[in-house]
């Protein structure tokens, strides 16, 4: 199945409290085909993060990163290897 592709703006990593390791994304979503344009929105936890791309990956949708929130670059490799350690 095919994940569907999900625009995400003013999105954040943040630490899923309660879940060990997992982190997740928070911000508000684009054309998401079950929420529309959400706000406050959660992902589930992330699996992959990939800042060139601008993309993160849960298990069920690709979020498109809109925007970099200022995240510094040595900041940026952390979060990738975090995420898909």
């Amino acid at each position: 199945m095919k994940k569907p592709r999900v625009k995400i703006k003013d999105w954040r990593i943040v630490p899923m409290h309660g879940a060990g390791d997992y982190y997740r994304l928070e911000g508000h979503t684009l054309d998401h085909p079950r929420l529309s344009n959400a706000r406050d929105m959660a992902t589930s936890y992330l699996i992959k993060v990939d800042f060139v791309a601008s993309e993160a990956e849960t298990r069920n949708t690709i979020y498109e990163l809109v925007g970099d929130n200022d995240v510094p670059d040595e900041n940026k490799k952390h979060w990738e290897e975090l995420v898909d350690a």
